[in-house]
């Protein structure tokens, strides 16, 4: 049966801190789940056609690439490889291995809000914090590449309710909203290229090929409302200003391609 991890957990504490006056209100909740992971087989050379490869290789830059790749323990077929810049052949041995793609998600969820009770005004404090991640995979899943797909969200706002007289109530609200969305590389690996060998099926060394990519959304909200009554008829009248802030970024292969 596969497996499937569902587990919530949370808690709130709230109470007053000055009687009729003053009062907090808190809560936490996490959500974590875990998922039947998916195996990829591909073809990748020996340790003996490893030996082979870094051999024929023209420098450390081609080493380095080669140090990342995953090895199999027998071999199913050889080829011959060839350095065009010395012409050296040599034979290289090729096997079959697996990897792994672990599947989670993880999520942590902030409440905290404080009221005030003054004698014509009401300030109200609101704070709500969201943040999650699961695994951003290179495809076939090497560990050494796997960075996150991770997603922040902060909304604070602030309000004062004034009562200017028995008719006459102001609501004033000011907010702000931060969203930053991004694919993640490990820091090790910001540079390492996507490195594709034709030759080999279903293989390549390197982080996802559209990452690293960051998106993010900042607003800014004013909210300025009146209410007066008089009579049978209530009036409403106010302002609202938003402003948004989008900043971004996506380079396609920006790390190169070989």
């Amino acid at each position: 049966k596969p497996r499937t991890d569902f587990n919530q957990i949370g808690a709130t504490a709230g109470g007053p801190i000055i009687k009729d006056k003053a009062f907090i209100f808190g809560g936490y909740q996490r959500v974590f789940a875990g998922f039947a992971g998916s195996s990829t087989s591909f073809e990748t050379p020996t340790a003996a056609g490893l030996s082979a490869l870094n051999t024929l290789a023209s420098g450390d830059a081609v080493r380095n690439i080669l140090a990342q790749f995953p090895v199999a323990t027998s071999t199913i077929r050889t080829i011959s490889v060839t350095n065009p810049r010395t012409g050296q052949t040599l034979p290289v041995g090729i096997g079959e291995t697996a990897a792994l793609a672990p599947s989670f998600f993880n999520e942590h969820d902030y409440l905290a809000n404080g009221d005030l009770n003054l004698t014509k005004h009401q300030l109200r404090f609101r704070y709500i914090h969201n943040r999650n991640a699961r695994p951003n995979l290179s495809d076939p899943p090497l560990t050494q590449f796997s960075g996150s797909v991770a997603v922040k969200v902060h909304k604070f706002s602030i309000g004062d309710v004034w009562t200017v007289n028995s008719t006459t109530v102001n609501d004033f609200r000011a907010g702000y909203t931060r969203f930053q969305n991004a694919f993640t590389v490990p820091d090790a690996f910001r540079n390492f290229p996507n490195v594709y060998v034709t030759e080999l099926s279903i293989f390549q060394v390197g982080p996802d090929g559209n990452s690293p990519q960051n998106s993010g959304q900042n607003v800014y909200q004013l909210t300025e409302q009146m209410t007066h009554s008089r009579g049978a008829h209530t009036l409403k009248f106010g302002a609202e200003s938003r402003r948004w802030i989008a900043p971004g970024g996506f380079l396609p292969r920006d790390r190169g391609e070989w």
